[in-house]
């Protein structure tokens, strides 16, 4: 059962108001007020050690896609496709400037949350930030994001560059990116993917794949993902299809680089061209070590 909620969320620091969706999945006790003549119920959860598990807030325009960076731990759902530029993806229009001109999109910071994109698309998504490291719609992904696709990126950025996260992965937080995919075009130095720039175990990357055109002026660079390292580090069940170049060593039409014995790549391909002006060239991966 799903109820669309406004939630008083208590603990012993806080009190605050969320617009938010409530899933039910097994019987619970709440507080809840309905408001007459509306259709909005007001509930009281109290937050055990400071998380609620039954919140997840709704994206539903780039100015909601923006501000998961208020809230790193969040639940998000997408549930329309957005396009950066179209009008009617944003609240208001007139924001649409800051985010397709100049720098564009700043990628979000240490996502430690879950984002499911039910198969949603954002499209158009423009950064142009050469002299920055960990550049992507998100910049560091200690999280789940699953469920989506990035459509005509236009991507520059300098080390750790990816359509959809610049470093996925870090030891000790089990990192997952499930069944999203890029397109477009993603350029950076080293450590450059389509979806990733770096892959960092446990990070895992499962079902997905990228068409981007990935260009890289240093090393380790890669259709999918630029720099695979670290015990568990594991992509699966993914391909990359655009064209790669690279100025460096380790560049590789899935994978530029896999490092760390216990890094794996499974069921996993890439059909696109590779070229590069240095050492380590590969179909599939430049260079294993």
């Amino acid at each position: 059962m799903k109820i669309n909620c406004i939630f008083v969320f208590i603990n012993k620091y806080l009190l605050k108001l969320r617009r938010s969706v409530l899933f039910i999945t097994k019987p619970l006790k709440l507080s809840c007020l309905k408001i007459p003549g509306t259709a909005v119920i007001i509930c009281m959860i109290l937050i055990v050690g400071g998380k609620s598990v039954f919140a997840q807030t709704n994206i539903s325009s780039i100015e909601e896609l923006d501000n998961i960076r208020n809230n790193l731990s969040g639940s998000y759902i997408l549930t329309k496709n957005l396009d950066f530029n179209d009008p009617d993806s944003y609240d208001n229009p007139a924001s649409s400037i800051a985010y397709t001109t100049g720098d564009g999109w700043e990628p979000i910071g240490i996502f430690t949350g879950s984002l499911d994109g039910q198969n949603y698309t954002i499209s158009n998504l423009y950064i142009d930030r050469s002299a920055t490291n960990q550049v992507g719609l998100f910049g560091w992904c200690q999280g789940t994001v699953k469920n989506l696709g990035l459509v005509d990126v236009d991507i520059t950025g300098a080390q750790d560059t990816g359509g959809l996260v610049a470093h996925n992965g870090y030891w000790g937080a089990s990192s997952e990116i499930d069944n999203c995919y890029v397109t477009g075009s993603v350029s950076g130095t080293s450590r450059v993917g389509g979806l990733a720039g770096t892959n960092q175990g446990p990070g895992v990357i499962t079902n997905s794949y990228s068409e981007a055109t990935v260009t890289g002026s240093g090393g380790d660079v890669g259709g999918l993902v630029g720099y695979l390292y670290d015990s568990n580090a594991t992509v699966e069940d993914s391909y990359a299809a655009g064209s790669v170049e690279g100025g460096g060593n380790n560049v590789g039409g899935l994978i530029g680089r896999v490092s760390n014995a216990s890094a794996a790549v499974i069921r996993s391909y890439a059909s696109g061209s590779v070229t590069n002006t240095g050492e380590g060239t590969g179909g599939l991966v430049g260079r294993i070590s």
